[in-house]
């Protein structure tokens, strides 16, 4: 696919994905938009050519979420149960995308995030924001709910309380406030931000390829599942991890006190 919306690449197992549409803050409510993300997840979930995704923003903002304009078009134009599918055919496909994907993912929040940009900054497992970023659930400014499952994540991510607050007020807040609440894991500085996210992501993509992913595959299954099961997962991914040519060269260089080689994901 030729992306119009986004600008992709991959290097030294690090996939990095742009949002270039600052002339419309970075939304993703679009179809195209949509059509570019999914077709970045489905390459990065079945190719197995990176082991970490950082997200960001090109311009002002991260992702305003929804284009205003497009949302007062649809709600003259379409009836309601063409409104229910433009959610489940388009916005919910990134969510389902970030919540799936098998590669932890980092967003390098460069300004404001808001509505579907703020639940696409908690949806990725690491957020790192600039001082200048800014953040706002403002569905409810709108008389609406997030559609994009934001109402799920969040009292997920961060206390209750601070939940019910952010999703009911439609309040702005600040990068300071989002460190604390633990919407983001470190504010830097602006010109700090990418390094800190690239800085982040070569460490994870240093590691064996196949235990990160399979990590984060346990870490997602185990918000649902009992001990019992998740630990019957354990046993079963780690019988096929101690099969793996990445394990035996990570075991002989630990023994051999030596630095850990270029793991192959095999």
């Amino acid at each position: 696919m030729t992306y119009k919306n986004i600008k992709f690449e991959i290097e030294g197992r690090i996939a990095r994905l742009t949002m270039t549409r600052d002339d419309r803050r970075n939304t993703i409510t679009e179809p195209d938009v949509v059509a570019e993300f999914i077709d970045v997840f489905k390459r990065l979930q079945t190719k197995r050519e990176a082991s970490v995704l950082i997200i960001t923003g090109q311009g002002k903002a991260f992702c305003a979420g929804g284009n205003i304009k497009d949302l007062k078009t649809s709600d003259e134009q379409e009836t309601p149960l063409q409104h229910r599918y433009t959610y489940v055919d388009g916005i919910q496909h990134i969510t389902q995308g970030l919540n799936t994907l098998d590669i932890p993912t980092i967003a390098a929040v460069n300004g404001p995030a808001y509505g579907g940009g703020l639940d696409m900054t908690l949806f990725c497992d690491i957020a790192i924001a600039s001082t200048k970023a800014k953040f706002c659930e403002q569905f409810v400014n709108l008389g609406l709910i997030p559609g994009d499952g934001g109402a799920w994540i969040m009292p997920r991510k961060i206390d209750w309380q601070a939940a019910t607050d952010i999703l009911l007020t439609g309040r702005t807040f600040d990068a300071e406030e989002a460190l604390r609440l633990g919407v983001v894991y470190d504010v830097v500085e602006p010109e700090a931000l990418l390094p800190r996210a690239e800085a982040l992501a070569q460490q994870i993509a240093s590691r064996p390829p196949n235990a990160v992913r399979f990590i984060k595959m346990l870490m997602r299954q185990g918000t649902t599942q009992s001990l019992p099961d998740h630990l019957e997962h354990c046993a079963s991914a780690q019988a096929v991890l101690q099969s793996t040519e990445d394990h035996r060269l990570a075991l002989d260089a630990i023994l051999a006190k030596q630095t850990s080689p270029a793991f192959k994901g095999r």
